[in-house]
């Protein structure tokens, strides 16, 4: 089956919530004595002023509305945790069929099995904490920034071997004021974790390490490819060693 939720005051003329604040707290469960395979939560449309936290330990958040130009989940901010702790299952969205979302605060999204998120909507995408053990994908219209106002804690996680994919089609990857952190590799491991960025102008990366000492960059940065604007610029950090 699939989810439709609005939260809040409903204007009548889009089917969509207005102005009034509401928060949605959403958790996919399976009958474990009845059904062992992995169950999806499905998102056909999910529209809320306030927060949206989605939670489905058994399983994957999926894109469940067949208009791929729509915003699934309209909200302020946005968590996602798909799959069982310490498991193999669970993404959020798949390669062919994306999480679109238009969100106006910030992201947090962990995943076992993959992610895939596109920002629909023309705010900036903030990211609080992005973790996967599979590939991260992740687009927006505007900026792709870390919300460098939580300090160290906020920055990209790619845990396993695979590849960090972020394409912003009019704006900036990191900016001057808030560069985009990435976790994909330590001094000990080998160039088995890729960062590839697009960006329509300029790109600000910083390689955190495990430690996170203070707020300054301090890890190793494996970049397979950095594009950006003619003209713009791209400035790299990582106190660890940066490697093409």
């Amino acid at each position: 089956g699939t989810v439709s939720i609005n939260a809040g005051q409903i204007d009548g003329a889009n089917n969509e919530a207005s102005n009034i604040s509401g928060n949605v707290y959403l958790e996919g469960r399976k009958d474990s004595l009845v059904n062992t395979q992995a169950a999806d939560l499905n998102i056909m449309q999910i529209a809320a002023k306030g927060d949206v936290i989605l939670a489905n330990a058994s399983g994957s958040v999926l894109n469940a509305n067949s208009n791929s130009g729509m915003a699934v989940i309209k909200a302020n901010n946005l968590t996602i945790d798909a799959g069982p702790k310490d498991g193999t299952i669970g993404s959020i969205g798949t390669a062919d069929n994306w999480l679109n979302v238009s969100i106006t605060g910030g992201l947090n999204a962990t995943s076992n099995a993959g992610l895939y998120i596109k920002q629909i909507g023309a705010d900036t995408l903030l990211l609080q904490g992005i973790a996967s053990k599979g590939d991260i994908y992740l687009t927006a219209l505007s900026d792709i920034v870390s919300d460098t106002s939580l300090g160290t804690t906020s920055y990209i996680n790619l845990v396993n071997p695979g590849s960090i994919t972020l394409k912003s089609l009019n704006g900036n990857v990191g900016t001057k004021t808030n560069w985009l952190r990435v976790l994909n590799g330590e001094e000990a491991i080998t160039n088995d974790k890729h960062l590839v960025v697009e960006a329509a102008k300029s790109a600000y990366i910083k390689g955190m390490s495990t430690a996170q000492d203070g707020a300054s960059a301090g890890g190793t940065l494996y970049v397979e490819n950095i594009a950006v604007g003619s003209g713009e610029s791209i400035s790299l950090d990582a106190n660890g060693g940066i490697y093409f």
